[in-house]
């Protein structure tokens, strides 16, 4: 999940600073940040090894965010984010907290990544 995580993070950087440079030549530039989406990726985050537990990443994700995002509605989101040239749009309950939490209480949500984590090793530790 590091890789994954780190260029997320990335990305919002980098566009952030490419919105600035890019709006003197007329280009918009918005990032997109949805919670979690109900997709293939949320069951195939990484190439499974033979400890993982099929569906734990499924699982954990749902404690976050029960109701996981359809692609439509990331969509609807995003078009509409655009439109309105939002900077970052964020799209979903779970990821406005996140974002906001972060600003607020940093370590509390590396604490709940922590967990998650640990939660995850444990998981795959049982399927072993």
């Amino acid at each position: 999940m590091a890789p994954y995580t780190s260029t997320k993070w990335a990305v919002v950087g980098f566009s952030q600073a490419v919105r600035h440079e890019a709006a003197s030549h007329g280009i918009q530039v918005n990032v997109l940040c949805p919670g979690y989406v109900d997709t293939k990726l949320i069951d195939e985050v990484f190439e499974p090894t033979a400890s993982y537990v099929r569906g734990s990443f499924r699982r954990n994700t749902k404690a976050l965010q029960p109701r996981l995002l359809t692609p439509e509605v990331v969509a609807r989101k995003a078009f509409s984010g655009i439109e309105r040239d939002k900077p970052v749009i964020i799209v979903g309950g779970f990821a406005h907290l996140s974002a906001r939490a972060m600003g607020v209480a940093p370590a509390v949500v590396r604490a709940g990544s922590r967990l998650q984590a640990i939660r995850e090793e444990r998981q795959s530790r049982k399927g072993a």
